[in-house]
C-alpha cells in the first residue's frame, strides 16, 4: 500500500516542494474507499485522542437514537468535529528563507449562521452549524427537496465553512496562504472576519457512508449519473482533520410534526405575554385576550356550565379561567382544575354579576374583582408590593373615601387581623405579578398620576376601575398555586386558606361539591 496518508495529513519535515509532492502523491493513490476511510478514521481518532471503540461509540451515540436511515436532502444542518464559533487566535508569520517559524498573528473571528436557531440544538456546545446545499438531482426530491448523494461535498457550493477550525495552519503553504490574506490592502480584516475553516477546509471526494443495518440507495444526477444517497450515518472527512456530519437530515416534517412545533411555539408566545402583563403591568388587549384564548383551547379540561334561574350569565369568563388555569399549570408544574376557580368565581362574586348581603363599604368591586384576589381588606395585595396601609385611599360606595389604615381598624375589630407591614411583603410574588398590582395605585383620584413605587412618601388612590376579570383570575391563580405548593395539592386545604372569613370549611365544602359535578350544567343561585 502507498505511504500512510496519516504522514502528509499531520505534515513531515522538508521544503514547501517535498511537501507539495508528498500530498500530490497521496491524493492520486489508487487506495480503496474502506482504506482511506479507515486511515480518516484513525487520523481523527488520533487529534482528538480517541480510540477506534470511541469512534464507534461516536456513531451508535450520534445516530443511532436518531432516524439513522433518513435521507439528508438539501437544507440539512451539518457541523464538524474540528470547528468552533469561538474566535482564535492564529500565528502566520514566515521567515525570509522560506521555513515555519510563527511569531505572531492574526485573531479570527468566527461568524454564525444566524438562519439556524441554535437553541434548538443544546448539545451542540461552541459548534459551528451550517446547511447542506444541493442544486442538483431534480428527479429525486423528497417532499419538494433534493436528496444529497455522497459527491455533494463541494466546499462553499455544497458544504459551508464551519467558523473557525480548532487545528491552525500547520504547512509552509498554509502559512503562505493566511501570510498573503493580510497583504491585500483593507481585505485583511474581512478575511478574518469570515473565519479561519475557509481557508483550511479541504475536502474529501466523496461521503463516506458508514452502513448500520442499512444498505443505501441510489438516486439519479443529471450530470454525474446515479449516486449513492447520504444519511444521518454518513461522514465526510477533511484532510486537515475532523469529520462533518449530519446534525438534522432537513426532511420536512410530516404535518402533524410541524403542527405540534407551531403548538409549542405559539404556547411559549402566549405564555411570554401573560408573564410580561403580571410582571410589568403593561400590555396590548388584544394581544392579552389572544394569550387566554389560545391557552384555553389548549387544556385538556372542559368546564361544567352554569345555568341560571335569573338569567344571569355565569359562563362569560370561562376562556378566560381556562386560559389562566392553563397558563399556571404549564409554567408551575402544577394540575389545577380550572372548574374550582370557576366555582370560587360564583362564590366570591357570582361570576361578576353580584350578589345580594354583600356591604359595599369600602367597595367589594363585585363586578371586576370576580375572585376577590385584589380586595384591600384582606393581606393578599399587600404581599405584592408591600404598600403601607396609611399610603392610600379607597373609594367607598356612598361616593366618600376611606384610608388603607380605617380599613384595617375595622378588620382588628371583625377579624382580630393584624395591620399588613409594608417592610415584609413577597418577594417573590413582587417579582412574579408585582407590576400589575403596582398599576392600581395611583397619585391621582383620576388615575391620571405615577403609579406607586417602592419607597415612596407620596399618598395613592386605589383605581377600581383599572380592575379587570383578567386581573383577578391571573392574581388569584397566583395565590392558589402557592398554597396548592404549601398544601402538596390539597384542594381542600388551599381553598380553605384562600377564604378570609369565619365560615372557611363552608366555603371550601361549596366550591368542592360545585367542581367535582358531573352534571351537564347546574342550576344556581
Amino acid at each position: 500500500m502507498a505511504k500512510d496518508i496519516k504522514d502528509y495529513l499531520e505534515y513531515s519535515d522538508g521544503t514547501m516542494a517535498q511537501r507539495a509532492a508528498d500530498l500530490a502523491h497521496a491524493f492520486s493513490n489508487k487506495q480503496t474507499a474502506e482504506e482511506l476511510q479507515q486511515q480518516m478514521v484513525d487520523d481523527t481518532a488520533e487529534r482528538n485522542h480517541l480510540s477506534d471503540e470511541e469512534i464507534e461509540a461516536f456513531l451508535y451515540e450520534n445516530y443511532e437514537d436518531k432516524k439513522s436511515t433518513e435521507y439528508i436532502v438539501d437544507g440539512a444542518i451539518l457541523t464538524c468535529t474540528n470547528c468552533t464559533i469561538e474566535d482564535r487566535y492564529i500565528k502566520n508569520e514566515i521567515n525570509p528563507s522560506g521555513t515555519l517559524e510563527a511569531i505572531t498573528g492574526y485573531c479570527y473571528y468566527a461568524p454564525i449562521d444566524e438562519s439556524i436557531n441554535r437553541s434548538e440544538f443544546p448539545n451542540i456546545g461552541k459548534k459551528a452549524l451550517g446547511r447542506l446545499t444541493v442544486t442538483e438531482n431534480p428527479a429525486a426530491e423528497a417532499n419538494s427537496l433534493k436528496y444529497a448523494t455522497v459527491t455533494d461535498c463541494v466546499k462553499e457550493n455544497n458544504i459551508p465553512y464551519f467558523g473557525n477550525c480548532l487545528r491552525a495552519p500547520d504547512s509552509v503553504l498554509e502559512m503562505y496562504t493566511f501570510n498573503a490574506i493580510h497583504k491585500e490592502a483593507n481585505q485583511g480584516m474581512e478575511k478574518r472576519k469570515e473565519g479561519s475553516c475557509k481557508y483550511l477546509m479541504k475536502l474529501e471526494s466523496e461521503w463516506e457512508n458508514y452502513e448500520i443495518g442499512q444498505n443505501f440507495l441510489s438516486f439519479p444526477d443529471d450530470i454525474k449519473g446515479k449516486q449513492s444517497g447520504i444519511t444521518m450515518t454518513s461522514m465526510l472527512f477533511c484532510r486537515h482533520g475532523g469529520f462533518i456530519y449530519p446534525v438534522t437530515s432537513g426532511q420536512v416534517k410530516v404535518e402533524e410534526e410541524v403542527e405540534e412545533e407551531i403548538v409549542v411555539e405559539d404556547c411559549n408566545l402566549a405564555i411570554d405575554i401573560l408573564d410580561n402583563y403580571l410582571r410589568d403591568g403593561e400590555f396590548e388587549e388584544e394581544k392579552l385576550e389572544w394569550a387566554l384564548k389560545y391557552l384555553a383551547g389548549q387544556s385538556e379540561y372542559k368546564l361544567v356550565e352554569y345555568r341560571s334561574l335569573q338569567g344571569y350569565d355565569y359562563n362569560k369568563y370561562d376562556t378566560y379561567i381556562l386560559g389562566w388555569t392553563e397558563y399556571y399549570n404549564k409554567s408551575y408544574d402544577v394540575k389545577i382544575d380550572p372548574n374550582y376557580i370557576k366555582a370560587q368565581c360564583y362564590e366570591e362574586s357570582r361570576v361578576g354579576n353580584g350578589y345580594k348581603g354583600v356591604k359595599e363599604i369600602p367597595a367589594a368591586n363585585l363586578e371586576r374583582d370576580i375572585m376577590q384576589s385584589l380586595d384591600v381588606r384582606n393581606y393578599n395585595i399587600y404581599e405584592y408590593i408591600g404598600i403601607s396601609p396609611e399610603k392610600f385611599s379607597i373609594l367607598k360606595s356612598d361616593g366618600s373615601y376611606i384610608t388603607g389604615r380605617d380599613i384595617w381598624a375595622l378588620n382588628l375589630g371583625v377579624k382580630g387581623a393584624s395591620e399588613p407591614e409594608p417592610d415584609k411583603y413577597n418577594e417573590g410574588k413582587k417579582e412574579r405579578c408585582g407590576g400589575i398590582i403596582e398599576t392600581l395605585f395611583n397619585k391621582e383620584i383620576n388615575g391620571t398620576g405615577d403609579c406607586y413605587y417602592e419607597g415612596s412618601k407620596e399618598t395613592y388612590y386605589y383605581q377600581l376601575d383599572t380592575v379587570t376579570p383578567i386581573m383577578s383570575i391571573g392574581i388569584s391563580l397566583d395565590k392558589m398555586c402557592e398554597l396548592f405548593d404549601k398544601h402538596s395539592g390539597d384542594y381542600y386545604e388551599s381553598l380553605k386558606e384562600y377564604n378570609g372569613s369565619d365560615n372557611k370549611e363552608a366555603y371550601a365544602n361549596d366550591i368542592m361539591g360545585w367542581a367535582q359535578t358531573e352534571a351537564d350544567f347546574l342550576n344556581m343561585e
